[in-house]
């Protein structure tokens, strides 16, 4: 030191080096520390961006074991009427997995409901300044529905149904069982000109017919060739009672009492009962008796047509306990329902008599709004056939469906029939060169 202390007052440049020297090892040193710092950030960052992902992949998978499970229940008929908590914090090698499964209220349809899925889950291998942050991923689904079909098929066809060049189907097809063709080479048309779908994965043909093994022959069963059959597809649930739509067409849970005659005759009519006093529910027939024959059922008649201004029009005939007259007395009784479909209203007006369509017209009964579309008959329906008018479609998107659900109490105990008595079609038939969700379709 000494020396060098000499040297310096000999030479002051060294002095400066020195200095020099100090700073730039401090100045390194001092990059060094916010190098490791920054390399300890990123460190921890990618270790919490791991574990996110690991989380995440795993709510995926609590996701799709919930969906799985929902679709297991409805497919063995056993569709969930309450909330779902399954998988109940699974643990896996992984991580914990969580879901419930919720019912929720469809808002463009108050009868239906919705699933919603609260998959949650978080990793279990845990890295340094990562911790465990649980990630959340919520799904909203609906069943798809047989109304979506052009025809739906829920008993499984089995062995006493076949369908062949003599039928003709618009639009999608799909059964809960299996197909079961007679065709023809030679036949003018196919059977299906829209996407055909079967649960069953098996074609079973006609005596001794075999499958087409051309093109063309392939046409006089699908239009549009073997490949708009979708075999082994899922089952969609078809409803067991009709109490939901019991309870849709009547806008509550509390029915018309029909319990004895006297019940009966009061309230044999087609009701249109209101919500908030207002706007219609949907439609409820209570089935009076055949005026010709005391004490039968005279289930409805219902057919529907369009007018010259595109409006539904729906007719009911049926009959109802006259007061108005001594002897009180069955008579023949139309009420007739108009929908204004662009317009979002509703209009009700009949007429009774000695005689089917006789009698004068009632005023018009005039409602804010279109009834929902739920057709309930009490008995059976004798007679359904008609004409359904089209959408109400604005710049491409439906504004209003025209989508009807007409039922019967078709319990096993109750098996009321509904009898399509003609073609029962759409304005604007299926279009199978347009997607099936176009709004023509």
């Amino acid at each position: 030191m000494k020396i060098d202390m000499a040297f310096m007052k000999k030479d002051k440049t060294r002095g400066y080096v020195f200095l020099l020297s100090l700073v730039t090892m401090l100045v390194l040193s001092l990059l060094g520390l916010l190098s490791i710092r920054a390399a300890s950030a990123s460190l921890f960052q990618a270790n919490r961006e791991y574990v996110s992902a690991q989380s995440l992949a795993l709510a995926e998978g609590s996701l799709d074991i919930a969906e799985a499970h929902y679709r297991k229940m409805v497919s063995d008929k056993q569709k969930p009427t309450s909330d779902v908590h399954y998988p109940n914090q699974k643990v896996l090698g992984g991580g914990v997995l969580d879901a419930n499964l919720m019912l929720v209220t469809n808002p463009a349809n108050p009868i239906t409901k919705n699933q919603r899925i609260y998959a949650t889950a978080y990793s279990s291998k845990t890295r340094p300044g990562a911790g465990t942050t649980p990630r959340k991923i919520v799904a909203e689904f609906a069943d798809q529905s047989f109304s979506v079909y052009g025809y739906f098929e829920d008993t499984g066809l089995g062995n006493n149904w076949w369908v062949s060049n003599i039928s003709h189907f618009d639009g999608p097809f799909h059964t809960n069982g299996k197909l079961q063709i007679s065709w023809s080479s030679s036949a003018a048309r196919e059977i299906f000109n829209g996407p055909v779908s079967s649960v069953n994965g098996a074609i079973t043909y006609y005596s001794s017919q075999s499958a087409p093994t051309t093109t063309a022959n392939w046409q006089k069963i699908f239009a549009g060739g073997l490949s708009s059959f979708t075999p082994n597809d899922r089952v969609i649930p078809f409803p067991t009672d009709a109490t939901v739509q019991k309870a849709g067409a009547m806008g509550s849970t509390t029915y018309p009492d029909t319990s004895t005659a006297a019940l009966i005759q009061t309230n044999a009519d087609v009701k249109v009962p209101l919500l908030s006093g207002t706007n219609p529910s949907g439609v409820y027939i209570v089935t009076g008796k055949n005026p010709a024959a005391t004490g039968n059922d005279y289930p409805p008649k219902i057919y529907f047509t369009v007018d010259g201004q595109g409006r539904q029009v729906v007719t009911i005939k049926h009959s109802v306990w006259d007061t108005s007259v001594s002897p009180n007395k069955w008579v023949y009784k139309t009420t007739e329902l108009t929908l204004d479909i662009a317009n979002s209203s509703t209009s009700k007006r009949s007429q009774q008599g000695a005689t089917v369509d006789s009698g004068t017209w009632s005023s018009v009964t005039s409602y804010p709004d279109l009834i929902n579309g739920v057709l309930y008959s009490d008995k059976g329906i004798n007679a359904l056939e008609g004409t359904l008018a089209d959408n109400y479609v604005n710049n491409g998107v439906i504004v209003n469906a025209n989508s009807w659900t007409v039922t019967t109490d078709y319990s096993s105990a109750a098996k009321k029939n509904i009898t399509i008595s003609d073609n029962l079609e759409y304005l604007h038939k299926y279009d199978a060169t347009k997607q099936p969700t176009d709004p023509l379709n």
